[in-house]
């Protein structure tokens, strides 16, 4: 997801931005998508942590980070792979 917002920033700003974000086909599909990620790693209740998961990489944030902080995507996304391992810890996770 990084990667896609790294090259097409842009476009990402311009359909899921504020809440039209969260009726688009692309987010539905990431909900699926961590939905299954967090049943396959035992989450009992994944529901209420999927938008919690997905938050990290609104475009607003990632602009946010990258243009405003100056933050680079390798930071962004080590940050996010400690994140999504402690969201498995204490959500339930194996």
């Amino acid at each position: 997801m990084l990667d896609l917002l790294e090259r097409h920033l842009p476009l990402a700003l311009g359909a899921e931005t504020g809440p039209a974000r969260f009726r688009t086909g692309a987010y539905g599909f990431w909900r699926v998508h961590v939905r299954t990620l967090l049943i396959d790693h035992g989450v009992e209740d994944p529901d209420p942590l999927i938008d919690i998961a997905l938050s990290p990489l609104s475009p607003e944030l990632f602009q946010f980070q990258r243009h405003e902080l100056g933050l680079s995507s390798e930071r962004v996304g080590r940050s996010l792979a400690a994140f999504a391992r402690q969201l498995l810890r204490s959500g339930g996770g194996r």
